[in-house]
């Protein structure tokens, strides 16, 4: 740099040569007056530093320094850049991010890279600035750390005057404290166990079946199921001893199923292959007790292998034995071998009302 500057650094509050913009002064004095208004020009306002210092160089690559602490803007301008020119504009007190460059000159043309510690920013590394100006976005988070430098630099420079811009920056505050891991959600077969998890976690089940999206939560160390994906049903089984035959009969069976007093019902034997058919008189939801009057039966052995589940009302009147014929009205299959008539009929056969054939067989019809 010269050893005297004609040119005069201003500020929006003050101006480094007063009264007499081309009095000569040194380098010596124009380094002390930037730094004398870059500690007075900073004030916070909510947080953030309203830095206002502007510069005006000659056509000189002297690094003109001023101190900066975080920030939203910082006005520049330059007089007569010089192609490869870097000028150091500020350095960094407070972490901030770097957003934007708005720049234009009076008349000519150049290219403008904003760079942080040497390094271009992604989007701001070459801007092409014209009398009409420009503004240009960082396209990737850029962080300005405490002590780091900003830097301006020209390059094809091309009678560019009075060159002024604007560095958009952002204060960029230190992580918060790590959250806390929110609920994990367990998937798997079968009822939960006691030892999965913690406090808070979801199960789901996955087995096929009437249980298939069952969900619990874990609170105080146990599973509690809060919902199912499939309604309450009526197919049920129950242990309990009970001997065939009519009259009241009571079971334990599943709880949560979906019967109601007035439900009619058929329990059988998975074994045996006796059954009941009746009304429901009672169910009991949390305990699964299910009371029904039993008004049809079929076997009379006392079985623990039930199955349950919703019956039909019967059509007409129950009939039995041979009632399932008219005795006037008979209908016979000959034996073309045998030449012997069958006689066809319906019969009850285990519950389920069929045509049964009478195989002994008659010569002579009546």
């Amino acid at each position: 740099m010269s050893e005297t500057t004609r040119t005069a650094i201003k500020t929006d509050a003050d101006t480094l040569i007063p009264d007499n913009a081309n009095q000569e002064v040194s380098p010596e004095d124009v380094r002390n007056r930037v730094k004398d208004l870059a500690d007075s020009a900073v004030t916070r306002q909510d947080d953030a530093t309203a830095f206002t210092l502007g510069f005006l160089l000659g056509s000189n690559s002297e690094a003109c320094r001023a101190i900066l602490r975080c920030n939203e803007s910082i006005p520049i301008f330059f007089a007569s850049p010089v192609d490869g020119t870097k000028t150091i504009i500020s350095r960094a007190t407070d972490p901030f991010t770097i957003d934007a460059l708005h720049a234009t000159c009076v008349s000519g043309t150049c290219t403008v890279a904003v760079k942080i510690n040497g390094v271009a920013v992604t989007g701001l590394s070459a801007v092409a600035v014209t009398s009409s100006g420009v503004t240009a976005t960082a396209t990737a988070l850029n962080t300005v750390a405490v002590g780091d430098y900003i830097e301006i630099a020209w390059s094809s420079v091309s009678s560019c005057v009075n060159f002024a811009a604007t560095i958009t920056c952002r204060a960029r505050y230190p992580n918060g404290p790590a959250g806390a891991f929110g609920p994990t959600t367990h998937f798997g077969s079968g009822a939960p166990s006691s030892g999965l998890g913690s406090n808070g976690d979801y199960y789901i089940r996955t087995d096929i079946g009437a249980n298939l999206g069952d969900t619990y939560i874990k609170v105080s160390g146990s599973w509690t199921l809060i919902g199912k994906l499939s309604g309450p049903g009526y197919l049920a089984s129950s242990t309990t001893s009970v001997t065939t035959g009519t009259g009241s009969k009571t079971w334990t069976t599943q709880t949560g199923l979906a019967y109601s007093v007035g439900a009619r019902i058929r329990v059988w034997s998975t074994g045996s292959g006796d059954w009941m058919e009746g009304v429901v008189t009672a169910y009991n939801t949390s305990t699964g007790s299910l009371t029904a009057t039993m008004d049809r039966a079929s076997g009379s052995g006392t079985r623990t292998d039930w199955t349950i589940n919703l019956a039909g009302e019967m059509g007409g009147g129950a009939l039995g034995g041979d009632d399932y014929y008219s005795p006037t009205l008979k209908r016979y299959m000959k034996n073309q071998t045998t030449g012997l008539y069958h006689r066809v009929y319906c019969d009850d056969v285990n519950g389920i009302p069929s045509f049964v054939l009478d195989t002994t067989g008659t010569s002579s019809p009546t």
